[in-house]
């Protein structure tokens, strides 16, 4: 089966719906290709963590400098969207090799990133959710959980990459950490998935890890925050706060979906362009409703996500420690019960 070239570099503003429907169907294409294919994104992951490693132990903060290296990053994630993989690990390749310089340690980040990203292939999980089946991965604080349980934050990642790419991807996987000092505990699914079986995923790991399934909050990027999105347009009654990043959080506005938005754009983006996310604000807000913008000015499609982290995961802890609003509980209440006379039928 060919790959599908929608998102050219060439003309990346006027094939943009294209390269959004591209976005939904990576996975599954992903999933159909050869052993070759499937070993050249595991190059891409590691060259994409190695970079990110590089950039945690030496950010660069010089504005220009910032500017140039996000536009070469977004360069190769359009030559990984046309279907040119091996062009982009090339361009990938060269990208980490003149952001870390010195070739011992190149040596050193390149062993770190094998090592991550194998120990989470390993301690990927899989649960069945209905008629689903979603891999994902799971992190909870150390320590003892609340008494209602740990608040727990929902991340999906974008299109291409898989439940690693937050903890073994995006800023380094600085996402644990952050966790952690807030309180709050991750899971990382596989996407695409449907709204039921992301919040079901919740449901059926809340006994186990102690996770309070009354304060979820959802994260999503590219295509992960078309996902969050719609999760929370269907279950407003289960989600407590919703961010996108690099991505549409359109879906959101829906009638009854009352819970605070935050979105984050990056002014370098060519595919989801700060000016159209900043549009779709009007919708979002109304009656009342705490909607947020913020723009990263030196930032484009991906790097922006580990840049953002940090006020994200501040912003979400925040929310997430406020109380639902008593209908929303007495929602949960009523689905529990619902759950439960399904369960007991079978």
């Amino acid at each position: 089966m060919p790959i599908p070239r929608p998102c050219a570099p060439r003309r990346p503003r006027a094939a943009l719906w294209l390269c959004l429907l591209w976005a939904l169907l990576a996975p599954w294409h992903a999933a159909a290709q050869p052993p070759q294919a499937l070993a050249l994104r595991d190059q891409l992951a590691v060259g994409y963590l190695q970079l990110e490693l590089a950039l945690a132990e030496r950010p660069v903060t010089a504005t220009d400098a910032r500017i140039q290296l996000n536009r070469e990053f977004d360069r190769l994630t359009l030559t990984f969207f046309a279907g040119n993989m091996t062009g982009a690990i090339g361009m990938l390749d060269t990208l980490v090799r003149t952001t870390v310089g010195d070739a011992a340690r190149l040596t050193i980040l390149r062993s770190r990133a094998e090592e991550r990203l194998t120990a989470l292939t390993a301690a990927r999980r899989v649960q069945q959710v209905g008629a689903a089946t979603v891999p994902h991965l799971l992190h909870v604080p150390p320590g003892e959980a609340p008494a209602a349980g740990w608040p727990v934050v929902v991340a999906v990642h974008g299109s291409g990459g898989d439940e690693r790419m937050f903890f073994g991807g995006y800023g380094a996987g600085s996402i644990r950490a952050l966790a952690e000092s807030h309180g709050v505990a991750v899971v990382t699914p596989l996407a695409p998935l449907s709204p039921a079986a992301l919040l079901g995923l919740v449901d059926a790991l809340a006994d186990s890890h102690r996770l309070d399934g009354t304060r979820v909050a959802l994260l999503g990027h590219s295509m992960g925050a078309g996902v969050v999105s719609r999760a929370a347009a269907e279950h407003p009654a289960r989600v407590h706060a919703v961010v996108c990043i690099a991505g549409s959080c359109a879906a959101a506005a829906a009638e009854g979906a009352r819970m605070p938005v935050l979105v984050i754009a990056g002014a370098l983006d060519p595919l989801a362009g700060a000016a159209g996310l900043e549009q779709q604000m009007g919708a979002l807000r109304r009656d009342g409703r705490v909607v947020q913008f913020r723009r990263y000015d030196t930032e484009g499609h991906t790097l922006v996500v580990g840049q953002a982290l940090p006020d994200v995961m501040r912003w979400l802890a925040d929310q997430l420690s406020q109380r639902m609003p008593r209908s929303g509980l007495q929602s949960i209440r009523q689905q529990d019960h619902a759950r439960e006379k399904q369960t007991h039928a079978r």
